[in-house]
């Protein structure tokens, strides 16, 4: 199965929300969004809960926890 391709989203100024975010997050949320983040590009629609969960109108939430902190990036699919 080939790769799904995650695009961050830019402003006009060329930063990326997201990235800076996961950035600003301590060690271990961190390196679990980007694990995360690895999952949806590996399994694209096909990732479930309790990674994924749909919310409606095509937008979907990536969830990570950390002890007792539950972080969430909004995605869609192309």
């Amino acid at each position: 199965m080939d790769k799904f391709e995650i695009i961050f989203y830019e402003k006009a100024d060329g930063s990326q929300p997201v990235v800076d975010f996961i950035k600003n997050q301590n060690i271990k949320m961190r390196s679990k969004l980007l694990k995360s983040i690895e999952l949806l590009e590996d399994k694209g629609n096909y990732l479930k809960s309790p990674y994924s969960k749909y919310l409606s109108d095509g937008i979907f939430e990536l969830r990570v926890r950390q002890s007792n902190d539950i972080t969430r990036i909004l995605y869609f699919l192309q």
